[in-house]
This record gives C-alpha cells, structure tokens and sequence, in this order.
C-alpha cells in the first residue's frame, strides 16, 4: 500500500533481478558478486533480455510526462491534487492522487525514484532512449520526494546519490522490458 522505500539502488537492482526470476524472465543486471550494502560487483546491465528493471532515465521522464510537454504533467492545476510533496510526515499511501495521462501514479512526489542511468550531463547530439554512461560516481534519481518543493517534483529535475544511499525519501518503481 506504501511506496517502497529507504533501499538503495543496488537493491533495487537485486529486487527486479528476484521479480524477474519469479516471473519466469531473465535477470537484467549481471553481476559476480553482491558485497557491503548490496553493492554489485563487475555490474553490467544487459537491455536486450525480456526482463524486470528500474528505467532508463529517458524512459522515466517520457512516462513521468505522460505525453505533455507542460513543466508538470497536470499543467496549470493545482499541484496539491497531483503530487505528495512539501511534508514532514515520511511517505503516504500510492495512489491517492490523480495520476497522468499515461494512468501512472505518484510520477511526482511521495518518494523519488532511482533509475538505471549513471549520472552525467547530458549528451549533445540526439539518441533514442540513451541508458548514460558505462560508470560513474552517482547515479540518478528522479521525481521529487514527499519533503522535497513542487519545483523539486517536475519530471525534467535531475538528482544524483551514491548508488549505497538510502533514504525514506527515495524509493524505486520497476518496468518490464523485452
């Protein structure tokens, strides 16, 4: 009933690699060994398995915009009906606000959530649904949380976080590719 949260992104990882199995699929994230706070050693991610796993940061934005081109999926509304965000009290039931236009839920606020990506700047030139880079230091998280601003919710703001934090704030959603 809650959104999953307070995990890190390595468990995330494992979480989708276990649903994966459970469902009779691949496991997206290979690996050679799990260490201190599930950290994931030799980590690859393969996209071309029919498999569980957190989405690409293009993927997220595209369902988190849900086909406007407005700041935030609900325009010009009142944001209060759309997202949970702004609070003090930790994260709230899923689902208990209007969802987009793709019939997703909680796409702004209550907690962020990790992506696949490795944080960087973007690239200069157009690609079709680019996963970033091979490595990096942090990795990226989108969507607000439930103590972040509005302006902090809007489906274009990035953040980044040691791939080992966790947080009541932050939390994951899964996707199925194939």
């Amino acid at each position: 009933d809650f959104p999953i949260e307070n995990v890190n992104w390595f468990q995330a990882a494992l979480f989708c690699n276990e649903f994966s199995k459970r469902a009779g699929y691949d496991t997206a994230y290979v690996y050679t060994s799990v260490g201190e706070n599930s950290s994931l050693a030799n980590l690859t991610i393969d996209y071309s398995v029919a498999a569980m796993r957190l989405p690409t940061e293009m993927e997220w934005e595209i369902a988190a915009h849900a086909g406007t081109s407005t700041t935030y999926y609900w325009g010009t509304a009142e944001a209060s009906k759309y997202a949970y965000y702004g609070q003090s009290k930790g994260p709230t039931r899923v689902a208990q606000f209007v969802p987009n236009d793709y019939n997703l839920y909680d796409m702004a606020g209550n907690v962020a959530e990790w992506v696949d990506d490795w944080y960087a700047n973007y690239a200069s030139t157009s690609m079709s649904n680019p996963t970033g880079p091979e490595n990096g230091s942090y990795r990226v998280v989108r969507g607000g949380g439930w103590s972040d601003p509005i302006k902090d919710c809007a489906p274009d703001t990035r953040d980044k976080k040691d791939p080992k934090y966790k947080s009541s704030t932050v939390g994951f959603r899964i996707v199925y590719s194939e």
